[in-house]
């Protein structure tokens, strides 16, 4: 089990290290398929994506762990 910090920490460099490797890759793929992209619009690309993603990700993380508590809850209460 992880605390607290240790879980921010985690998530922190998750997210940074994914940031990163978009941005490398957003560099990379993007000429690939004709569109000519600054570093600024990547990095600003990057920043929208990763919002999402973190969004997407909470929101996902918060409905599984509340399948995980009604579960247990009706484990107790039976």
């Amino acid at each position: 089990m992880q605390t607290r910090l240790e879980s921010v920490l985690e998530s922190t460099a998750n997210i940074a290290t994914g940031m990163m490797v978009s941005f490398l890759m957003g560099m990379l793929v993007y000429p690939l398929f004709g569109f000519d992209v600054s570093p600024s619009q990547n990095f600003w690309i990057v920043i929208i994506f990763t919002i999402v993603s973190f969004a997407r990700s909470y929101a996902w993380r918060r409905w599984f762990n509340g399948r995980l508590v009604r579960r247990l809850n009706r484990g107790i209460n039976s």
